[in-house]
């Protein structure tokens, strides 16, 4: 089978497929759905005015065999892969979805981040990148069907040189299931 192509589990396949989100840090997460297991958002490392603002769960070693990495956009805080080479430097290959045509139309309308929903049998995930509470977040479900799991940043990030701007939801302003 290609790298490059990625089926999903689908129903009458044979396999079990589980899905699981386990966070990294911000929106950095390891998803496993219909047997793949993907990576979000790769930072692994700190450089004068980048803080993760919190302890990274799994670091490059510990990553286990990924299928893909999925990237929203090329920020640093989302896009590190000068310190994610540690990854391929292990002899691994790995295919980086990055929207590119997506992206260059998308900010066209004044969007910058590219967003993602990986599907497989009754499971969707929904991959945000960076987000605050917008109402267009509840639109979601109606635009892309039921989404099982969101993932989304929730450690507050502000941007101290902006007068503090928080640029990222936190645990109070996150969206809850209904």
């Amino acid at each position: 089978m290609r790298r490059d192509h990625l089926p999903l589990a689908t129903q009458g396949d044979a396999i079990t497929a589980r899905t699981a989100v386990t966070r990294i840090a911000l929106s950095r997460h390891l998803i496993e759905i219909g047997g793949r297991t993907f990576l979000t958002d790769p930072w692994f490392s700190t450089r004068p005015g980048h803080y993760q603002g919190e302890p990274i769960a799994i670091g490059i070693p510990d990553l286990p065999r990924l299928d893909c990495v999925l990237i929203s956009h090329e920020h640093y805080d989302h896009c590190d892969l000068d310190a994610f080479v540690a990854y391929l430097d292990r002899g691994e290959t790995v295919p980086l979805l990055v929207a590119a045509t997506v992206v260059d139309a998308a900010r066209k309308h004044g969007v910058y981040e590219a967003t993602f929903v990986l599907r497989a049998i009754s499971d969707a995930v929904y991959f945000a990148g960076d987000t605050m509470l917008i109402p267009e977040l509840a639109e979601i479900p109606k635009r892309l069907g039921h989404i099982s799991l969101a993932p989304l940043p929730a450690n507050g990030l502000r941007i101290r040189p902006a007068n503090n701007l928080q640029v990222v939801m936190n645990a109070d302003t996150t969206p809850r299931s209904r």
